[in-house]
């Protein structure tokens, strides 16, 4: 979202993120973020051990005076504790401590009837 102008949302390259991983997920997280204004929703802000997250909030805090684009990549997420020297259980790592991360921030649904539509009451 722009912080100039709230309700107006930018995705792919024009917010400093370069290939096809980063600007359909920066689609994505702008869509939803509409979405989220629309209904008077705080917006979705991934965690910075995801991917998406990890590149969203680079493109937002860095300093404009040395900002260059950036494509999504292992080097932008938060170092692992304790480091990790194989690169194949590091790339697990990640992936692991990004989905623990994603699943705490999940809601959980709201209780619903039996005749909720979702084939509970059958």
């Amino acid at each position: 979202e722009f912080r100039g102008r709230p309700g107006l949302f930018f995705a792919g390259q024009i917010t400093g993120v370069e290939g096809y991983v980063g600007s359909v997920g920066s689609g994505w997280v702008a869509g939803v973020n509409v979405a989220r204004f629309v209904l008077g929703e705080e917006p979705l802000v991934l965690p910075r051990t995801t991917m998406l997250g990890a590149l969203c909030h680079y493109v937002s805090h860095a300093d404009p005076a040395t900002f260059q684009p950036m494509k999504a990549n292992f080097g932008i997420l938060p170092p692992l504790s304790p480091p990790v020297r194989n690169k194949r259980k590091r790339h697990r790592a990640y992936a692991e401590r990004a989905i623990s991360n994603l699943k705490s921030q999940i809601p959980k649904p709201k209780s619903e009837g039996p005749d909720s539509g979702r084939g509970g009451g059958q």
